[in-house]
């Protein structure tokens, strides 16, 4: 995932004695306020949510056919066509079950 900088505001004073302080006790804090940032956004964004933004993010999605070929499981990739069922041709809602005929744009009104 691409990281973002969060800017707060802080006063310089109490800053610099965190720093101090921290760095005499070896603490890193950047690497402290990462975990608080990461606890506040387990603690707020719903763990569906969460796992969706990780798939999204993981996935580097392509863009394109190929992005297609990939998103789209080969059984949904295909469209299996069947004939229309003669009972349908011969009621005059459609003349045949070619795309182009004159009944499927419904240019002739057959009752």
């Amino acid at each position: 995932m691409k990281n973002a900088n969060i800017t707060i505001p802080f006063e310089d004073e109490k800053l610099q004695a965190l720093r101090l302080f921290a760095g005499k006790k070896d603490a890193d804090i950047d690497s402290e306020l990462g975990d608080a940032i990461q606890k506040l956004y387990e603690k707020y964004v719903p763990k569906d949510a969460r796992e969706l933004v990780e798939m999204m993010a993981g996935a580097d999605m392509p863009r394109g056919k190929a992005a297609v070929k990939k998103a789209v499981p080969a059984k949904m990739a295909t469209v299996k066509r069947e004939p229309i069922k003669d009972g349908l041709a011969n009621s005059g809602i459609l003349d045949s079950g070619t795309p182009g005929s004159s009944a499927a744009h419904g240019s002739q009104n057959k009752i």
